[in-house]
């Protein structure tokens, strides 16, 4: 009798926006549902100059996870990245409309958003 064989698991798209550019997607792999630090911290290398902080987003009516610069909006190295704040402010505005969108904090610096499913919890 064969050895059974485990499928690979599955890729999940990674989207990269910089401040600046075009949004890069990525495929990567990231293991069962619940959060896998250290896959999710190779899928990112190098697109932070300083540790990276977990945010909760909401993403096309859809709760995702977007990672940014720990210290970024903070530090003055990095400009505010416009796309990376809408989408960081969406859930606030959705919740409340009448809030003025510049008393919710920006984002600075390059953003990585997982639009298609949950990969930290």
């Amino acid at each position: 009798m064969g050895k059974l064989t485990q499928p690979p698991p599955p890729q999940t798209r990674m989207l990269i926006i910089p401040v600046l550019g075009a949004t890069e997607e990525r495929l990567v792999t990231i293991a069962g549902k619940s959060s896998n630090y250290e896959a999710l911290k190779r899928a990112m290398a190098g697109v932070f100059d300083e540790p990276f902080e977990h945010v909760a987003v909401l993403f096309e009516g859809n709760r995702r996870d977007m990672f940014v610069g720990e210290t970024s909006s903070i530090n003055g190295r990095h400009i505010r990245n416009i796309r990376g704040t809408a989408i960081y402010r969406n859930n606030a505005l959705t919740r409340e409309p009448g809030l003025d969108p510049e008393s919710i904090p920006a984002i600075s610096g390059p953003v990585v958003l997982f639009p298609d499913r949950i990969v930290w919890t």
